[in-house]
């Protein structure tokens, strides 16, 4: 069994790579199943076994699969967990937590880290902030954004840079279908995680290729003016290229 866990600045499409690997029928990763016990560093694999998995507990999360937009999400993971050879996890944050849980899952553990351009992630984080229904907190913003943005890219490269077993993937590279790169993206995730049978996961990949094009690539940005130059001044991007190529 191994065990994977996917994290990366929020809105960065932590959420978007869950969905598309869970659609491979021997991969099982939750929703911010976890997301409570990051930071007790209490996470462990008998946490991972069916029984436990689909415990809900409101001292581990507050998703669930009675309530909420994963209910369907849920329940589709309950029927082929049994058979599933990767298990795991999605939290945005969790790659703060690395250490605790590069002990506790040893050579079983996997890691995905998904980085986006600050420009659509501070677009994002200004999106939420701003709409009074969102319980998103307004002072997220873009400043917030680029401070979360540079502490996760210096956590990736310092993991990076003492060999640790996480796998870099790019949002970009991986869904802009107008990129050279994108379908090798995919086959770079598909060897880090020695995946095979993997026709409905590229068929899934092709649909949010198609997706990030007509909806997401040439969305306007919501960020005003003074915004782009606070973003140009503070956010890392040379270490973001860096990491990217």
């Amino acid at each position: 069994m191994k065990y994977l866990f996917i994290g990366g600045a929020p809105r960065s499409g932590t959420s978007a790579l869950t969905e598309l690997l869970s659609t491979h029928k021997r991969v099982a990763i939750g929703m911010e199943r976890f997301k409570f016990c990051y930071s007790k560093k209490s996470v462990t694999k008998e946490m991972f076994t069916k029984d436990n998995f689909f415990r809900f507990d409101i001292t581990q999360t507050n998703i669930n699969d009675k309530n909420g937009k994963y209910v369907d999400f849920y329940q589709k993971l309950s029927k082929k967990f049994d058979g599933s050879s990767i298990v795991g996890d999605k939290y945005p944050q969790l790659y703060k937590f690395w250490p605790s849980l590069f002990e506790n899952f040893g050579k079983d553990g996997r890691f995905l880290f998904i980085m986006r351009d600050i420009e659509d992630v501070a677009s994002s984080f200004n999106v939420r902030a701003s709409n009074p229904k969102d319980k998103w907190p307004e002072e997220n913003n873009y400043k917030k954004a680029v401070e979360i943005w540079n502490q996760s890219l210096l956590i990736a490269a310092k993991a990076k840079s003492e060999n640790k077993n996480i796998c870099i993937v790019s949002y970009s590279k991986l869904f802009d279908s107008e990129s050279y790169a994108c379908d090798e993206e995919m086959q770079k995730i598909i060897r880090y995680l020695d995946l095979s049978d993997n026709e409905e996961l590229i068929l899934e990949h092709k649909k949010l290729q198609e997706k990030y094009l007509s909806h997401i690539k040439n969305k306007s940005k919501l960020i005003f003016e003074g915004q782009e130059q606070y973003i140009k001044e503070n956010a890392n991007k040379s270490l973001y290229f860096e990491l990217f190529n």
